[in-house]
């Protein structure tokens, strides 16, 4: 492994899962301790830790040895991490909806999302990022994750309509070598909700060295952000429950098409022969109606 490398490991909840069923007794009861009150095991001393669970302090060592932690020291830096994703996501409290309550909480989120965009973006910056769209010969459309690899492919299906050379790209080495063969005149746009996604920063900065003009779709301030030369800044608070869809994803959406529709406009006739085409072979191989969407 290169020094510049991250150790990857199982995290400590799934290492317990795992090895629970073949602990010891004692182990066990350990173990039950740090599930239930982590914040106490990262504090307590190994007697106050003992003494809580029922054990000897030598079942404490065993426990983390067993759990692959050298002592109790690495097993609490083991658990701060665990404790860094959040309560919610290792304690999930869940509001028992039925289908419709559950389609009115999620419209209602995405509505409240939708509605601050409207505040977070200046005119300007949408029609500065659109015009240098409008104008790139090559149009490269990176994206950063699960949301934002998906708003990459629908970014590629709103724009190569409008007779623009523009596809994306959601594997992080290809990004890198796509990025390379970028030169001035081309686009490189890039989308990630946190702005905080190693890879596709590196893309952005290696398209911008070539000469590339680099647009971030991303959170204001973030690494990504401070990485393009234009970025669209845009935040959507998370919900509470994690079973709730982010709403970040449609807020991108949203910002993709406001960014398509003024690249329309700025296009003005080019966009519509290329539009045109498309029509004209969907409306005769498809299904002879003129009314249905460009695109299924």
């Amino acid at each position: 492994m290169s020094s510049n490398e991250k150790k990857i490991s199982e995290d400590l909840l799934s290492r317990i899962a795992r090895l629970g069923p073949t602990m010891h007794p004692a182990e066990r009861r350990v173990a039950d301790l740090v599930l239930t009150d982590m914040d106490f095991t990262i504090h307590a001393r190994t007697t106050e830790i003992a003494t809580r669970a029922g054990v000897s302090t030598a079942s404490i060592t065993r426990f983390c040895r067993t759990v692959g932690c050298a002592g109790l020291r690495e097993l609490k830096l083991d658990l701060a991490k665990l404790l860094a994703i959040g309560d919610r996501y290792l304690h999930p409290r869940t509001v028992p909806l039925g289908a419709s309550e559950a389609m009115t909480e999620i419209v209602s989120l995405i509505h409240g999302s939708l509605d601050s965009l409207v505040t977070q973006v200046a005119d300007e910056t949408m029609k500065r990022a659109a015009k240098s769209i409008a104008r790139a010969k090559r149009v490269m459309i990176f994206g950063g994750g699960g949301g934002s690899s998906m708003a990459a492919m629908e970014a590629e299906n709103r724009l190569f309509r409008l007779g623009l050379h523009a596809s994306s790209c959601n594997d992080s080495q290809l990004q890198l070598m796509m990025a390379a063969t970028l030169k001035r005149g081309d686009v490189l746009l890039v989308l990630s909700i946190t702005g905080e996604y190693e890879p596709i920063i590196q893309a952005a900065e290696v398209g911008g060295q070539y000469g590339a003009h680099t647009i971030a779709v991303t959170a204001p301030g973030s690494p990504l952000a401070l990485s393009a030369a234009d970025t669209v800044p845009f935040q959507a608070e998370e919900p509470e429950s994690i079973f709730t869809p982010t709403p970040a994803r449609y807020v991108m959406l949203v910002l993709i098409d406001i960014l398509a529709f003024e690249v329309a406009r700025l296009r003005g006739d080019s966009a519509v022969e290329t539009m045109r085409r498309i029509k004209y072979q969907l409306v005769h191989t498809r299904d002879k109606d003129d009314s249905k969407p460009l695109g299924d």
